[in-house]
C-alpha cells in the first residue's frame, strides 16, 4: 500500500450538518466555512472516525461509486481540508473574507452586540403572520404616498441645508434599523446573526448585516430574513407618518416618503440588495449573478439543450444586460449635453454648498442625477472588464 492509502484522516470536531432538500449544508464553526454537499460527501465524512485509513474508507464507499485512493485522499484533504473539515492534512484553511462585492468594508457592531440587541426585536417576526403584515404595511404606505406625496415633494423642493442634513442623518439611522431587521429575524428563526458593518458596493456606501447562517434555514424563513430590512423600514415609515399626523410637520412626511421609496431600490433583483437574495432563494441558485451569466453564454453559444430553470436564469441575465445597454443608449441620445457639462455642473453645485446661499434646492441637483448614474455604470463596467482582463493575463 502507498502512503496515501495508509493515512488516517481526522475531521474537525466543530462540524454541524443541516439537510436542505436533497442537499446538505456543512458548517465548520471554528473557521466559519459553509459548503453545500450531497449524500456521498456526508457518507464519506461519517467514515472519517479517526481510526479508519484511506484504503478502508474507499472500500466502504464502493456502494456510492468507484473511487481510487487518490480520489478519496484529494476529496478529503484538498477539497474538504481547505475549508477546515479535515484537520490533519497540513493544508492551509482558506480565510473567510468579506463578500467580494463589498469594498473597503469594516465592522461597526460586533456579533455579540448585534445578538444582544436583536433578541429584543425578534418578537416582531413570525413566519405565520409576516407576509400578511408586510402586505398590509405596503398597502398603507401606498395609500399615504398616493394622497400625500405632492405635499412631501413641495416641501422637499424648498428645504434648507439644515433640513437636508437632517435627512442625511436620518438615512444613516434608518440603515441601522434596516440591518437590525435582518439580524433580528435571523435570530428569531434560530440562526446566528453576525456583525453589522459598512462598506462600498458599486462605489456607493452601504451597510450590511452578516446573516450567512440562514443558509441552514428553510426557504420560507430565508426569504423572511431577506425581506426583514424592508419590513422594518416600512414599520418606521408608518410611525413617521403618525408623527406627521400629530405634528403637521412636513419634514416627517418627507421621511415617510424616503423610507417608502427606498423599498423599491432594495427590491431591485438585478443588484445585490434584498430583492436579489430573495430571488436567489426562490430559484435555489446560490450564486445567481454568476450562474445566470454562465447560462446566458451557454444559450448564446448553443451548447446543447438547456433545462427550463437554466433558460429562466439566462433570461434574467439577458434582461439585466439589456436594461443597462438601453439606459446608456437613451442617455447618450437624450442628454448628451448633460454628460458633457457634468463636471462643470458638479463643480458649481458643490461650491454653492459652501457659498453664501442659505438654501439648497433639490432642483439644483436634477441636472446631475442622470449623468451621475450614467458615469457610475460606465466606470463599474470598465472596472469589471479590466479586472477580468488582468485575471486572464
Amino acid at each position: 500500500m502507498n502512503k496515501k492509502a495508509d493515512k488516517i484522516p481526522l475531521k474537525s470536531s466543530c462540524i454541524s450538518i443541516c439537510e436542505i432538500g436533497d442537499k446538505f449544508l456543512l458548517h465548520e464553526t471554528n473557521h466559519g466555512h459553509r459548503i453545500r454537499v450531497n449524500q456521498t460527501v456526508i457518507r464519506l465524512l461519517e467514515l472519517v472516525d479517526g481510526k479508519s485509513n484511506i484504503d478502508y474508507i474507499r472500500e466502504q464507499m464502493s456502494s456510492y461509486g468507484s473511487f481510487s485512493n487518490d480520489e478519496i485522499h484529494n476529496l478529503l484533504y484538498h477539497t474538504l481540508g481547505k475549508f477546515g473539515f479535515i484537520v490533519n492534512g497540513n493544508v492551509e484553511v482558506i480565510k473567510i473574507n468579506k463578500p467580494e462585492y463589498l469594498k473597503l468594508s469594516l465592522t461597526l457592531l460586533s456579533e455579540e452586540k448585534v445578538s444582544f440587541i436583536a433578541r429584543y426585536l425578534k418578537w416582531l417576526f413570525s413566519k405565520n403572520s409576516f407576509f400578511t403584515v408586510f402586505f398590509l404595511l405596503f398597502l398603507t404606505l401606498l395609500y399615504v404616498q398616493y394622497n400625500y406625496f405632492d405635499r412631501a415633494l413641495y416641501f422637499l423642493e424648498t428645504m434648507t441645508m439644515k433640513e437636508w442634513l437632517g435627512i442625511i442623518l436620518f438615512a444613516g439611522a434608518s440603515l441601522f434599523f434596516h440591518e437590525f431587521g435582518h439580524a433580528s429575524s435571523c435570530k428569531a428563526f434560530g440562526a446566528k446573526p453576525g456583525g453589522i458593518g459598512f462598506g462600498f458596493y458599486l462605489l456607493s456606501p452601504v451597510m450590511y448585516a452578516d446573516v450567512s447562517d440562514i443558509w441552514r434555514l428553510p426557504v420560507k424563513e430565508r426569504i423572511i430574513v431577506n425581506l426583514s430590512g424592508i419590513y422594518m423600514e416600512m414599520l418606521l415609515s408608518v410611525l413617521l407618518f403618525g408623527v406627521y399626523i400629530l405634528t403637521k410637520d412636513l419634514w416627517f412626511l418627507v421621511l415617510t416618503s424616503f423610507c417608502f421609496l427606498s423599498l423599491f431600490a432594495n427590491l431591485n433583483p438585478f443588484l445585490k440588495y434584498d430583492g436579489y437574495w430573495v430571488l436567489s432563494d426562490l430559484t435555489g441558485c446560490h450564486n445567481l449573478r454568476k450562474q445566470s451569466n454562465f447560462h446566458l453564454n451557454s444559450l448564446l453559444k448553443s451548447r446543447g439543450k438547456m433545462e427550463k430553470n437554466n433558460i429562466l436564469l439566462a433570461l434574467y441575465a439577458a434582461i439585466a444586460n439589456i436594461m443597462i445597454v438601453t439606459f446608456i443608449i437613451i442617455v447618450l441620445i437624450t442628454d448628451s449635453t448633460g454628460l458633457i457639462d457634468f463636471p462643470k455642473n458638479l463643480f458649481q453645485t458643490v461650491t454653492s454648498l459652501f457659498g453664501t446661499e442659505k438654501q439648497f434646492f433639490i432642483k439644483d441637483i436634477y441636472p446631475l442625477l442622470v449623468p451621475t448614474i450614467f458615469y457610475f455604470i460606465l466606470i463599474k463596467l470598465l472596472f469589471v472588464n479590466v479586472k477580468k482582463f488582468f485575471r486572464k493575463v
